[in-house]
């Protein structure tokens, strides 16, 4: 259930979630590119290769509707980051990269 700020705006927290390289980074910066939805900087923790760490950030406002989008590290060892990134979601974006080089 989403969050109601003082002034009356929703706030939702949605997760990319999927596989290592699944493609969730790659999703959540076509968000943050788009013209007019993202608002801000995007915030990645990310490891010295570019992959995800901890997770990646957008927030994106339509009108008084605040999206706090983000992703999770994918890695099998990165685990309870996700668990601690997902606390709260009120929804999953499952998210894979369908090329044959990606699905082993």
């Amino acid at each position: 259930m989403p969050s109601r700020r003082g002034d009356g705006t929703l706030v939702f927290k949605i997760c990319f979630y999927g596989p290592s390289l699944g493609g969730k980074t790659t999703a959540l910066e076509w968000v943050y590119n788009k013209e007019g939805l993202a608002s801000g900087d995007m915030q990645q923790i990310q490891d010295p290769t570019g992959r995800t760490l901890f997770f990646d950030r957008v927030v994106a406002r339509v009108s008084n509707v605040v999206f706090q989008v983000y992703t999770v590290a994918g890695q099998r060892r990165h685990k309870f980051q996700r668990q601690t990134v997902l606390k709260g979601t009120d929804a999953c974006i499952f998210t894979w990269d369908s090329l044959i080089d990606q699905c082993a």
